[in-house]
């Protein structure tokens, strides 16, 4: 929805324009009062205002996510129970934060919820080998 409204603004605006300008130069008989400056400040601001929640909706949507990828990668080093994991998930979140991970790089990594069960599986099992091979994978789609 919000699309249409990014490419509905210039034709708004030029419509308004064209509006103007006919109620100045091509009055007809009628009194109508026409073009109103407080009508167009009420559609702008309605439009801006609809743009706006969109943007900060995203915002919120993008921060559960990293919220929500950070929280799910300390449950699986947790689990693990491994310093030399922990150390390095450490050092991995520093560098995200550092460059400001865009969620999208992440979303082939967290979308298989198959994979992560079975990551889950492998390291409650204690089978190293196959967590490992099975955390290797999914962080190789992120890539």
């Amino acid at each position: 929805m919000a699309e249409v409204l990014y490419y509905a603004i210039p034709f708004f605006v030029l419509l308004l324009i064209v509006e103007a300008l006919s109620f100045r130069y091509a009055r007809d008989e009628d009194d109508l009062i026409g073009y109103e400056i407080r009508d167009t400040r009420t559609s702008l601001t309605l439009g801006v205002g609809n743009v706006a929640i969109n943007v900060a909706w995203k915002l919120v949507v993008v921060a559960l996510y990293a919220a929500i990828y950070e929280a799910f990668w300390d449950l699986i080093i947790d689990g693990a129970d491994n310093l030399a994991y922990r150390l390095a998930l450490n050092t991995l979140v520093s560098g995200q934060q550092a460059l400001d991970l865009d969620a999208r790089l992440i979303a082939a990594e967290l979308s298989d919820a198959v994979a992560i069960r079975a990551l889950a599986r492998a390291i409650a099992a204690g089978d190293a080998d196959d967590a490992h091979a099975r955390a290797r994978e999914l962080l190789e789609r992120s890539a």
